[in-house]
């Protein structure tokens, strides 16, 4: 636990309110059937999290002190006012361990933290073939809402909204959220006024996507240079949700091109089966990077030229560019590769 009193600090500063309770203990107790449980003021962790001096220095619990610090505000101080509500508590808790270890390690581990985490959202609507909401109202048993919508799922909302929002007005919206309804409880729609009402922007479309429907953004995408018109064109096809009920996303990124060291960067937004978007250019890019700042959930496919990924592969200043990068080069079969 020795990492307490630095998180403390950065999530007063992070989050913008002052830690609301006199004091903050931590106990770990035998037998205790969850990871940890965030009573106000006291969490309690199970024997799990306490090392040998043997393994301490190969082993942490940096994200799951983390995780139950930060439900002291989103949980404690502001809590769900049901469990259809729950990502209220759980992905912020979630989404703010995150945020702890970029502090901690560095921008490249919390993107693999948001990497690993959206495999685990990705991977298991595929295999439940689920498309439920975080939002969702009938289920049978409350230990059903404490999936992966919940916590990863709810993380990754948050992390659009503050891609969406930037950085600074993100931080105001949350401590606005908090102080407005400290010591009450919340639901969905809370967040949302808030978040329209600094922004001076409509959300409706975004939490109806991602909180009030299933699912997730499917894309297919490829890549074509023209060297006569000096135009890459760049086609992204997005399969429509099975469900039949939900809309196509709406997605807001970028495209970037790499051209003589140089990136160059065209928002785009992608909102229909088919679109494609043409990028006037100086020169052939070495490389073109779809989402490049990692901002969307989506399972992404990328067909883009061999010699493309391995310029990707090089750029030590785009983490998830190279872990792309290897994925597809993992179904290359030349000799090179």
């Amino acid at each position: 636990f020795d990492g307490t009193d630095d998180m403390l600090g950065f999530f007063e500063q992070e989050i913008g309110v002052p830690y609301p309770w006199d004091k903050y203990y931590q106990v770990v107790v035998d037998d205790f059937t969850a990871g940890g449980m965030e009573n106000t003021s006291l969490t309690v962790l199970n024997t799990r999290t306490l090392f040998t001096k043997d393994t301490e220095n190969i082993e942490s619990s940096q994200q799951l002190v983390a995780h139950e610090m930060a439900h002291q505000w989103f949980g404690d101080y502001v809590t769900c006012k049901d469990w259809t509500n729950v990502w209220l508590n759980e992905g912020f808790a979630s989404y703010y361990e995150n945020l702890y270890d970029e502090h901690h390690n560095g921008h490249d581990s919390f993107l693999y933290q948001m990497y690993s985490d959206a495999r685990g959202v990705l991977g298991s609507e595929v295999r439940l073939d689920n498309a439920r909401p975080i939002y969702e109202r009938t289920y049978e048993n409350t230990n059903e809402q404490f999936d992966y919508r919940a916590y990863s799922k709810g993380s990754w909302v948050l992390h659009m909204l503050r891609c969406q929002l930037g950085e600074s007005l993100y931080r105001k919206c949350i401590k606005t959220y908090l102080e407005r309804h400290a010591l009450q409880t919340v639901v969905t729609s809370d967040l949302e006024e808030v978040i329209e009402e600094l922004s001076g922007r409509s959300f409706d479309q975004f939490f109806d996507q991602w909180v009030f429907h299933g699912g997730h953004p499917k894309l297919d995408i490829s890549y074509r240079w023209s060297p006569r018109d000096k135009l890459a064109q760049v086609t992204v096809k997005q399969t429509p949700p099975k469900d039949g009920k939900s809309l196509l996303f709406q997605l807001p990124t970028k495209l970037r091109f790499y051209v003589k060291g140089k990136a160059v960067d065209h928002e785009i937004i992608v909102a229909k089966e088919r679109e494609d978007f043409y990028v006037s250019l100086p020169a052939e890019p070495n490389i073109v990077r779809f989402d490049p700042e990692y901002t969307l959930l989506a399972d992404v496919t990328f067909d883009v030229p061999t010699p493309m990924l391995y310029q990707q592969l090089r750029n030590k200043d785009d983490v998830i560019g190279q872990i792309l990068a290897i994925k597809a080069l993992a179904k290359k079969s030349d000799k090179k590769t």
